[in-house]
């Protein structure tokens, strides 16, 4: 009881320090906001690779910075040239990854591809010139609350698992908390409706639909992590574990709202 305590206590301290400077870095935009995600895409390769393959290595450090540079090179505009570092680690990893090591390739590979497609996702979403600020921010908290209301739901209520096989914690209680939460946040962000050409309900909708996919991210992370035998993707962040544990949902929602944005404003 002592521990658990304990960790539920160091969990909120490092939530309270870590939280101001996400969102300062949120509000600024520009280059705080690039070297928040640059910094945070880099552990996150850091901790991918290094549960991957066991140990950090030649082969950990060029993912790292294919999946820095592909982001950076994103950032700047250079969108064709962000291709080539992205494509170096595909090929690098896929030669320097024995064929008899399949799942090992298919996590190395599968895991630069959707680092890097988040981080471009979210200094998209964070930089479009009119309603950048405003879809951040609303993405944020929508992930923020699928956590809190996951967590506070799943620890009161119980339950039936979610998917015992992949993460024994999770119940469908602490996924509806998660979802209700979020669809709260998003029908008291009217700000936000409008710029996605949406109505309030419909953004309500939408912010529980990124609350499950955020869920899909979280479990997506703990299959990576018991698939190689770790209970965390570091210790870097107290309570927490590592950046990985900490965005995990973050990461799924950025590339699906991303998608979608995109999607849309090619059809229309």
């Amino acid at each position: 009881m002592t521990e658990a305590r304990d960790s539920l206590v160091m969990r909120v301290i490092s939530a309270l320090v870590l939280a101001p400077v996400v969102i300062a870095a949120v509000y600024s935009g520009g280059l705080s906001f690039l070297a928040l995600v640059l910094l945070a895409v880099g552990l996150m390769a850091w901790e991918w690779s290094r549960l991957v393959l066991g140990v950090f290595d030649l082969r950990g450090v060029v993912f790292v910075a294919s999946a820095l540079a592909a982001v950076l090179l994103f950032a700047v505009g250079w969108m064709a040239s962000a291709a080539v570092p992205l494509v170096i680690g595909l090929g690098h990893g896929f030669l320097v990854v024995r064929a008899e090591q399949p799942g090992v390739r298919s996590w190395l590979l599968g895991g630069l591809v959707y680092l890097t497609a988040a981080g471009a996702a979210l200094l998209w979403l964070r930089h479009r010139p009119d309603d950048g600020l405003v879809l951040a921010g609303w993405l944020i908290a929508v992930v923020w609350a699928t956590d809190i209301g996951a967590y506070v739901s799943g620890r009161i209520i119980g339950g039936p698992r979610l998917a015992p096989a992949v993460s024994p914690k999770k119940t469908w209680a602490g996924l509806a908390g998660g979802m209700l939460l979020a669809f709260a946040v998003g029908w008291i962000s009217p700000a936000v409706a409008p710029m996605m050409g949406a109505t309030d309900w419909m953004l309500a909708l939408a912010s529980a639909g990124v609350a499950a996919v955020a869920q899909g991210g979280d479990l997506l992370a703990s299959l990576l992590k018991r698939s190689f035998g770790a209970k965390d993707a570091s210790r870097l962040i107290p309570g927490h574990g590592g950046v990985l544990d900490r965005a995990d949902g973050l990461l799924s929602a950025a590339v699906c709202v991303g998608v979608v944005l995109a999607i849309r404003e090619l059809v229309l």
